[in-house]
């Protein structure tokens, strides 16, 4: 599988850009950024936004000679606005429209897509929605955030090359 294909694409469907056709691709609304690997910190001008991390391996199966099926989770967490701000309940009513907005969007994309057949990611056959952490207080380079945490569980079909003398 290749991963840091996976989370450039997770990346886009996110907070949306153009596919490589440089045709638009409509990510999450009020969603700022979305970055595919982990910045140094995070920015209170770019909130809400996502950061996409790689996850457990759900499952691996030999499907046949050397091919292999490979079943990964990714954590797309979402972070929303720090802890405190506002009045009480404000920050925590900032995260609950993404319950639902992003949910929908990680099952649109039942195979990674951007638009394009041609941009379709090799060995990816099947993505599939988890489920969500709920609201709850994450900490990022030493700031809590209130957001919420996507899963989504990304199947792909790998060719595995033995060993000398396997």
């Amino acid at each position: 599988m290749n991963i840091a294909a996976v989370k450039e694409r997770l990346a886009l469907i996110e907070a949306g850009g153009e596919d490589s056709q440089h045709q638009p691709v409509t990510g999450i609304a009020n969603v700022k950024k979305a970055y595919a690997n982990g910045p140094a910190s995070l920015p209170d001008a770019d909130l809400p936004l996502f950061v996409n991390f790689v996850g457990p391996t759900r499952q691996v199966l030999n499907i046949g000679g050397m091919f292999f099926r490979e079943s990964r989770i990714f954590n797309c967490r979402l972070y929303v606005t720090p802890v405190q701000s506002g009045i009480d309940g404000e920050a925590e009513g900032r995260v609950e429209p993404f319950l639902d907005s992003g949910m929908q969007q990680f099952m649109a994309h039942q195979a990674l897509g951007d638009g394009e057949p041609a941009d379709l990611i090799e060995g990816i056959f099947k993505i599939e929605y988890t489920g969500d952490s709920g609201i709850q207080v994450m900490r990022y380079a030493g700031t809590d955030y209130l957001g919420v945490e996507f899963r989504v569980a990304v199947d792909a079909i790998s060719e595995i090359t033995p060993a000398p003398f396997e």
